[in-house]
């Protein structure tokens, strides 16, 4: 099966717990990642998305003057974004891909 491919700046944003507007091509791996984190809005390019767009700043904006949190970002999920997690994770899968290459 098809594995989504996502930018490696995707994780950085995720991990800042601020809101991410994404605007790209449907179906995107990482636009889809945007919205099943449910931390920012991901909106189709070939829809020319402008108005769409501004609506949705616009309600960061009152979301922020207001005081209420714009993204709900899991705890396990942040802390499994965080930098250690993520290089110890690498770490491992290169040294399962070394010990495959010499045997």
């Amino acid at each position: 099966r098809y594995k989504p491919l996502h930018a490696g700046k995707i994780f950085q944003y995720l991990a800042l717990r601020k809101p991410i507007l994404f605007i790209g091509p449907r179906g995107s791996a990482d636009g889809e990642l945007v919205e099943r984190a449910g931390c920012g809005k991901a909106f189709a390019i070939e829809n020319r998305p402008v108005k769409s767009v501004a609506e949705y700043l616009s309600s960061l904006y009152h979301q922020k003057v207001q005081g209420v949190p714009s993204t709900s970002i899991p705890e396990a999920l942040y802390e499994n974004l965080k930098t250690p997690v993520q290089i110890s994770r690498l770490s491992q899968k290169l040294l399962s891909l070394m010990k495959t290459i010499k045997s």
